[in-house]
């Protein structure tokens, strides 16, 4: 499509969701300050860092937006380089054209005149900020969920080492040396289930059935004195009422 001229322009620009509050001799007051543009494939229209001093407007083709978190491709309506008439001092992402691209550019400075005069639209402003943030937004909320990651696998790594380092430690104390091998590996096990609980490095049923398991293969205890306990009528009963509770929930 050919770029439009002033009053196809106009009508084009008041298609945006942002301008469609205000008036075409509102609107008319940005036509000595615009200009258009054309990009070709991988140009750069700005870096992230940069100056924000222009507004972009895609009027035909595709833009592809990068910052450090995120990445969107396929833009091709909409405002570029909010960040000139929001007040922020560089632009939040990096803009590069996809394909031959065009685009009406508005200076920020002029803009932001613009919008002082017509102070009661302040949808506009409100809109733009929303959209200039929104990137921002984005990159915060990846930055704290990735911190928080790097502490989880963090609080992990101590805890398996703990959780292997202290029974064998326990194992080996001179204190238990003349206590049964069989009853400092049962503590040994005991001590590696408490630590699995406190960090949650698995679900705590697992954690739960790691002693049972282990003192029936090892074979510490008869198979019915370990699993004596799950034949009893107060077992099941309570088991029926985890299963009414879970399905009730």
């Amino acid at each position: 499509m050919n770029v439009p001229q002033d009053e196809r322009l106009l009508e084009y620009i008041k298609q945006a969701p942002i301008f469609a509050n205000f008036s075409l001799p509102d609107l008319a007051r940005l036509i000595p300050y615009r200009q258009e543009h054309s990009y070709s494939a991988g140009e750069k229209l700005f870096q992230k860092e940069e100056k924000a001093c222009t507004l972009y407007l895609i009027i035909e083709g595709e833009v592809q937006i990068t910052s450090d978190r995120c990445s969107m491709s396929g833009v091709t309506e909409g405002f570029l380089g909010e960040e000139s008439v929001i007040g922020q001092p560089v632009y939040f992402y990096q803009a590069i054209a996809s394909k031959t691209t065009k685009l009406l550019t508005l200076d920020g400075m002029e803009v932001n005149c613009w919008l002082i005069i017509l102070t009661p639209n302040r949808d506009f402003s409100f809109s733009l900020l929303r959209l200039g943030i929104k990137d921002k937004k984005i990159s915060k909320v990846a930055q704290n969920n990735n911190k928080k990651a790097e502490k989880a696998e963090f609080k992990d790594f101590v805890g398996w080492l703990l959780s292997c380092l202290i029974p064998v430690g326990l194992y080996y104390l001179p204190w238990f040396a003349e206590i049964q091998p069989n009853t400092r590996i049962f503590v040994s096990i005991f001590a590696a289930t408490i630590l699995m609980w406190i960090f949650k490095l698995v679900p705590d049923y697992i954690a739960g059935l790691l002693p049972i398991l282990v003192v029936l293969v090892l074979g510490i205890t008869p198979s019915s004195v370990i699993l004596g306990g799950f034949q009893s009528l107060s077992f099941f009963m309570a088991l029926s009422i985890f299963v009414l509770s879970a399905i009730v929930v």
